[in-house]
């Protein structure tokens, strides 16, 4: 069997402990939505685990069932998507809880059942569903809280140099480098007002020179 968790039990940096290996992020497929079928390519990809069949369908069964909040977040995105589609409207918008608004642009049904949308106006269309919702809805969440953090350090007299993925990189006197860093740490790890509740934590450490 392998068991598959959800964040609150997730391991360091969030990965997910499985019977003989390390998923990192397994929640990018089971956590969005993906099948038996995609998560054996998740799982392959991200963590070159050769799951069989039965295995990866077990592990998705195991995921939706332990985390139903997220199931009934999915499907929330998919039937308001729905109904923007069938409605022809000429967007379909997801606000966020920072206020912020993604905008996906006339949403249509298309064959076999599917939706497809233009998510940059006039691009390409792409197929979009509940799960698919969900990834950018959270993924945008996080690209909002790392601003946020980003602001406050920057008006507390930490302007950071480097922006790396979701890594902020600072340049500060060696000898202010301690106080820098649980300044750093409070402000990082205190969420918006708009994410009051919300658990945050970070990785901080000094170097010499840029590392990962």
């Amino acid at each position: 069997m392998i068991p598959v968790y959800d964040l609150v039990n997730a391991g360091p940096k969030h990965r997910f402990a499985t019977a003989s290996n390390i998923v990192s992020n397994c929640v990018l497929g089971a956590g969005y939505g993906c099948g038996g079928e995609k998560f054996r390519s998740v799982a392959k990809t991200m963590a070159r685990l050769d799951l069989t069949t039965e295995a990866a369908v077990k592990a998705v069964q195991d995921y939706r069932t332990n985390n139903p909040k997220v199931v009934a977040l999915w499907r929330k995105h998919q039937d308001a998507l729905a109904y923007s589609a069938r409605r022809r409207d000429a967007t379909h918008e997801v606000e966020l809880k920072s206020g912020r608004v993604l905008t996906y642009w006339e949403p249509r049904l298309e064959a076999g059942g599917e939706i497809g949308v233009a998510q940059t106006r006039g691009c390409n269309r792409t197929r979009v569903y509940g799960g698919k919702l969900t990834e950018n809805e959270i993924q945008a969440t996080a690209r909002d809280l790392l601003v946020h953090a980003w602001v406050k350090c920057a008006e507390a007299g930490y302007l950071p140099v480097l922006n790396v993925h979701d890594e902020l990189v600072f340049d500060v006197p060696k000898a202010d480098a301690e106080r820098a860093m649980a300044d750093i740490t409070r402000i990082m790890t205190t969420p918006p007002d708009w994410a009051a509740g919300l658990p945050l934590g970070i990785d901080i450490g000094t170097h010499d020179y840029y590392t990962k």
